[in-house]
């Protein structure tokens, strides 16, 4: 089993990610946060059913006192009243500060189990065990949770990172083609921003996952140690994600976080080309790469009116413009501000009036 140590809050506390094939490797670490309480589970419809009964069958054999709560699967799903349905789930429990929610499912379940965990007596202590190769690359840990609001991708949120993160690769294998790629997605924006080490793990045969989730996470845990509140070097990790939220979002959601990323890398190397930010090429390099993955390619079927509006909202903008996150080659990115109207004018340009 691996090891990742995470530093937050400034570096005055510590959590562990923890990368294994088993769950039953994880039983012991995870009763070390539970002297005498209670694990709270939260997942949803889609692994309810695969991996619920195994998983609360596993803890029990600790000696530990399970309680699950089952939610609707999909993004969709990821707003204020479902978070409320967990609360309820926590109060209705008599859950103490001394229980613990376990997060257990893709990124939409670590989101809003994170941020209930955040609100509920002002802070619970909670557990992320991802179940998607995107919340095992990305998702699951730096503290970033929330839901959407209003149309407008994780508009209310919070920072609260996990006490530990049990990454059980087993799981992936019963995961869905199209959830497989979805994190994939993810991980090419790690190959952008790590350059050749992910780039070499992507390519050539048979991936490995743990090695992909060790090295995405090592790229992360970098930039989460030195800004953990995301005002600064962090905001390199939302490489691809300011048009891809937009592109999430106008799809009504059809498309996966994942597709959404890749798209929204394939359309930022081609904005920075269009500025003189970005070498030619690297559009065309991102889009051949999305393609070998059997990701999406094209993405002006996106670049609709709504896109276009909630650029306004992105949360890396102000009146004075919106921060972007541009390509220079693999392995060098940084972030810029351009005017928000330059933005909206490159998705125009795509957009069939």
């Amino acid at each position: 089993m691996e090891r990742i140590v995470f530093n937050s809050c400034g570096k005055s506390t510590q959590y562990e990610m923890l990368i294994g094939t088993s769950l039953d490797e994880f039983g012991n670490e995870i009763c070390r946060f539970l002297p005498c309480g209670r694990v709270f589970i939260l997942t949803d419809s889609n692994v309810a059913p695969l991996f619920l009964e195994d998983v609360s069958a596993a803890l029990r054999a600790f000696g530990i006192d399970v309680l699950s709560l089952v939610v609707s699967a999909g993004e969709e799903n990821k707003r204020i009243e479902t978070v409320q349905s967990i609360l309820a789930f926590l109060l209705n429990g008599n859950a103490s500060r001394s229980d613990v929610l376990l997060c257990f499912g893709g990124g939409v379940i670590g989101d809003m189990g994170g941020f209930a965990a955040s609100v509920y007596m002002r802070g619970i202590n909670f557990i992320a065990m991802p179940t998607t190769l995107i919340g095992m690359t990305d998702s699951s840990v730096g503290g970033k949770t929330g839901v959407d609001f209003c149309g407008v991708k994780n508009a209310v949120g919070s920072f609260h990172a996990p006490v530990l993160v049990v990454c059980c690769t087993d799981f992936l294998k019963k995961l869905p083609l199209r959830e497989l790629h979805s994190g994939i997605g993810e991980i090419i924006k790690y190959a952008v921003i790590g350059g050749d080490s992910i780039l070499n793990l992507l390519q050539g045969g048979i991936i490995n996952n743990a090695a992909l989730i060790s090295a995405c996470c090592e790229i992360k845990r970098k930039f989460v140690e030195e800004d953990e509140f995301d005002n600064g070097t962090r905001r390199i990790l939302n490489l691809g994600h300011t048009f891809g939220h937009v592109f999430e979002a106008a799809s009504g959601f059809s498309l996966s976080h994942g597709e959404a990323v890749g798209l929204g890398l394939a359309a930022a190397a081609d904005f920075g080309e269009k500025l003189g930010f970005t070498e030619r090429g690297i559009a065309q390099k991102i889009i051949s790469l999305l393609r070998e993955q059997g990701l999406k390619t094209n993405y002006a079927p996106y670049c609709t009116e709504t896109a276009a509006e909630l650029l306004l909202h992105d949360k890396k903008g102000d009146r004075s413009g919106i921060d972007m996150v541009f390509i220079k080659e693999f392995g060098h990115v940084f972030t810029h501000r351009v005017s928000t109207e330059s933005a909206i004018a490159f998705l125009n340009s795509f957009c069939v009036f």
